[in-house]
Parts: structure tokens; C-alpha cells; sequence
């Protein structure tokens, strides 16, 4: 396995802790759902020793991004319960998302 794939594969199964998709982290979507969990991809993989440079050229973002997605993701971790986590209200977002 090359360490892009390895890179992937770590993406994916964030992805899947969260419910999102591979291809939905390395799109564009700015919906809150979506973004979270891209940023704590940002933040396993500079845990793991990547450079903000390197995690950038993985999702075709500025490293600036990447940073700000990591200090998000710290930030996260003290308000674990967000609105838009609870599962009764999940569905409410997206509505209002898609509207």
C-alpha cells in the first residue's frame, strides 16, 4: 500500500465514523457536517506526522486551511454535542441546508 493510498484509507474510515463519504471530504461542501469532519481528518493526519503542506495537496486546499481546519478540531473537542450532531436534529439541518 503506498502512503496515498494509506492517506486515503485514513480519510475513508473518518469519513465513516462520521457518515460521509470519501468523495464528500475531498469535495468542496461547506456543510457543517461535512466540514467537521474534514477537519479532524486534518487533525488524525497532522497527528500522524504530516505536514499542513502535505494534507493540503491530499484535499487540494491552501495549507492556511488545513491549519485553521486543525485549530477547529481542538476546538471541537471541548463542545463534543453541536446541534447539528444530535441525530434527532441532523435531519432539520439538512433541510434547512437544502432550502
Amino acid at each position: 500500500m503506498t502512503p496515498r493510498e494509506r492517506t486515503l484509507e485514513t480519510i475513508r474510515l473518518i469519513g465513516e465514523r462520521y457518515g460521509v463519504g470519501l468523495p464528500e471530504l475531498l469535495g468542496p461542501s461547506r456543510l457543517r457536517p461535512i466540514a467537521w469532519a474534514r477537519f479532524h481528518a486534518y487533525a488524525e493526519l497532522y497527528s500522524r506526522g504530516m505536514t499542513s503542506s502535505e494534507i493540503a495537496r491530499v484535499f487540494n486546499r491552501e495549507h492556511s486551511t488545513i491549519r485553521h481546519g486543525i485549530k477547529r478540531a481542538a476546538e471541537f473537542q471541548y463542545n463534543m454535542f453541536p446541534r447539528w450532531a444530535c441525530p434527532k436534529r441532523a435531519a432539520g439541518y439538512y433541510r434547512k441546508a437544502a432550502a
